[in-house]
């Protein structure tokens, strides 16, 4: 059966960010500040509200921090899961085994490109000056890169 869009149960920006798996699927497998920073990053391009969602998405990793020890071994069992969605903030997430260490430098790179997608001309347009400050930060902290 085909999932209907524009409908209350089946949104068209989450149907957008997966297809037949929907952020819901995912956020529910995890505590409630990580599973919205989930569901903010996978609907940020499709939702019209790109700046607002990374800002929010950037709060929720900042709060679930303080539930990782909860939650580490679930981000370890669900990657398969994870990876279905093809965004690069969760597969930056992925691609740190030391989730403690990169959580807040993943914050950090979701405040720039929000940054730089309100203030495109202050900051250097909106998409590889972020990827690239980004890049820097992220090295400087032993984190792997946006892919």
């Amino acid at each position: 059966m085909d999932i209907q869009t524009n409908h209350p149960n089946h949104p068209n920006h989450y149907v957008q960010a997966a297809g037949k798996l929907e952020p819901i699927d995912l956020c529910r497998l995890f505590p409630f500040c990580f599973g919205n920073f989930c569901k903010y990053v996978l609907r940020a391009p499709y939702k019209g509200q790109e700046v607002t969602d990374l800002q929010k998405a950037a709060q929720y990793l900042e709060w679930a921090q303080d539930e990782l020890p909860q939650f580490e071994d679930k981000l370890r069992s669900y990657a398969h899961l994870m990876r279905c969605f093809n965004n690069p903030w969760l597969n930056m997430v992925l691609n740190n085994s030391d989730f403690k260490r990169s959580f807040p430098v993943i914050v950090q790179s979701l405040r720039e490109r929000a940054m730089r997608i309100q203030h495109p001309k202050k900051q250097g347009g909106a998409t590889g000056g972020a990827v690239k400050l980004s890049g820097v930060l992220m090295a400087r902290n032993g984190v792997a890169e946006l892919p």
